[in-house]
């Protein structure tokens, strides 16, 4: 397998992409450590630039994107430099469109990018927005997102005890961490208590059960601690469970390969990969929290980064389940 590395460029490009489009070129480029020369890809002339023999610069398609990369066969590497959209352009972008005096009622937006976007003189009647990135959305110029933070918060004074002023500080971290393991014992607790007929019960066709949305915790803290910490290439947990737009994803073969619905089962696994990463950070200093990821294939940033985003994501997932049991909707 090839190492992987992503330019900034490259993944400020790919987080402003529609998300079908978004995953699938996620999929194509982690494909790049199987494959670094897919079929659909070949080699760019590079005549009259200064690289070394041993590096390779070609170009793969996809529809109308393509990825531009380097190989290095000996150090086993694939860099990715670029990604374009070529012409001609899909008749979907509507990138720079003006709407104007235009009837959108009953209207839906799925998959779409709105980043940049604006909306004046417009009847929003019960408008919503769910399932939606919104870092510094504004309305009449108030900052929505922030506002929003802050009546979570209220309702759930947990999301602030499990977020870290200084994720680069040691203390700081471990204590997080253990607020974040007292957090998952009663969680624990309340799945034992759980009538076991609720535990498989989905909310919505589209939504996880209790015991998948364990299974994903136990995915996502082998994500967390093995790939972007550790930055290791042990199997992957075969009990855990991907989202869906990662799921034949080659990058992450074996994951929820012997799905299972024994929770005992499941919780165990998931202690067992927990307890590496509380020794992991036991000793951690604040020169690696400062460290960047081993892999950048599984993510950017650095590892205390990666740990306050775990401890954000867990917390989401157990109120999930939590709801899933209850049947009530999350806050």
């Amino acid at each position: 397998m090839y190492r992987l590395w992503l330019e900034p460029e490259v993944h400020a490009i790919r987080n402003q992409l529609p998300g079908k489009v978004r995953q699938r070129i996620k999929k194509l480029i982690n494909g790049l450590m199987l494959q670094p020369r897919p079929a659909a890809s070949r080699i760019l002339d590079t005549e009259g630039l200064a690289l070394p023999a041993i590096v390779e610069i070609r170009r793969v398609r996809l529809e109308n994107w393509r990825i531009i990369y380097a190989v290095n066969d000996n150090e086993k590497w694939v860099w990715v430099l670029a990604i374009r959209q070529r012409p001609p352009y899909d008749y979907e972008d509507l990138g720079g469109a003006v709407f104007h005096n235009v009837n959108l009622g009953q209207a839906k937006f799925d998959d779409v990018n709105l980043s940049g976007a604006s909306i004046r003189n417009a009847n929003l009647e019960n408008f919503s927005i769910e399932d939606a990135y919104i870092e510094g959305m504004t309305i009449f110029g108030l900052r929505v997102d922030l506002l929003i933070s802050d009546e979570m918060d209220r309702r759930d004074p947990e999301r602030v005890r499990l977020r870290m002023s200084d994720p680069y500080d040691p203390d700081c971290v471990r204590r997080v961490l253990r607020r974040l393991d007292e957090v998952r014992r009663s969680f624990r607790e309340t799945l034992l208590a759980a009538e076991p007929g609720l535990l498989t019960v989905r909310p919505a066709p589209d939504q996880w059960s209790a015991v998948e949305i364990v299974r994903h915790l136990l995915y996502a803290e082998d994500l967390f601690l093995n790939r972007r910490i550790l930055g290791n290439v042990e199997p992957w947990n075969r009990l855990g469970l991907l989202p869906d737009f990662l799921i034949g994803d080659p990058a992450y073969a074996g994951v929820g390969s012997e799905p299972t619905d024994d929770l005992d089962k499941i919780l165990e696994a998931w202690e067992a990969l927990h307890a590496r990463m509380r020794h992991s950070v036991a000793e951690v200093t604040a020169e690696q929290l400062r460290s960047g990821l081993r892999d950048l294939a599984y993510g950017q940033g650095t590892v205390g980064g990666v740990l306050q985003g775990m401890a954000q994501h867990d917390l989401d997932h157990i109120r999930q389940a939590e709801a899933a049991l209850s049947g009530k909707d999350k806050l």
